[in-house]
């Protein structure tokens, strides 16, 4: 697994995230997600207060792969004039995952929502026992699952990854949190690192 790998699917992610931006009948509806994702002030004020690139980019798999648009009627990855973007992105999970096992024998994550054990591919040692990553991960054909560019790693993690088992039971949903519940829960806080397939720079 390559950084190139994770690149990728940034790359599709933010294509058709910019074809979307630029149908005029969709502009009216971005904004009103940007402000839902970014919050009021965040949504407007980007700008002024450099928001991360991390974070414009959860923004683009949120809208693209999991938010009902209004205007398209469908998830705009599942619409089909659409999908053969990001064909390959579908099935992506969003979450948060406690490392579980970090080293020479792999790199397996717990799913805190569900308790599914998953195989995850990244550069040596860049994830430890007990870190907790928070974001989307991408399905790979081999069954092992690849982290997006714009997760975070909050190192270490089990405290924060229990008190979001806590959350989670207290709210009783029934159903997964979407990215941009997970952004507002957990990934405004200052003290996260990359993610491990994050471009080195």
């Amino acid at each position: 697994m390559t950084r190139n790998e994770a690149r990728a699917t940034e790359i599709a992610v933010l294509t058709l995230q910019r074809q979307l931006e630029q149908d005029a009948r969709l502009h009216a509806e971005v904004q009103r997600a940007r402000r839902q994702f970014f919050g009021v002030e965040g949504a407007d004020a980007r700008d002024r207060r450099g928001a991360s690139a991390s974070g414009e980019h959860r923004f683009a798999e949120w809208f693209v792969l999991e938010r009902d648009s209004e205007v398209l009627g469908a998830v705009p990855a599942e619409v089909p004039a659409l999908a053969a973007q990001v064909v390959d992105l579908l099935g992506s999970t969003v979450g948060v995952f406690l490392v579980t096992l970090a080293g020479a024998k792999g790199v397996e994550a717990r799913d805190l929502q569900d308790d599914e054990l998953l195989e995850l591919v990244v550069p040596p040692e860049t994830l430890r026992f007990g870190d907790l990553l928070v974001g989307r991960l991408f399905a790979l054909d081999s069954g092992q699952w690849i982290p997006s560019s714009s997760s975070a790693v909050f190192r270490p993690g089990e405290e924060i990854g229990r008190a979001f088992q806590r959350d989670l039971a207290r709210l009783d949903l029934g159903r997964r949190l979407q990215q941009v519940e997970i952004e507002h829960l957990l990934l405004r806080r200052a003290d996260q690192t990359p993610s491990p397939t994050a471009a080195v720079v």
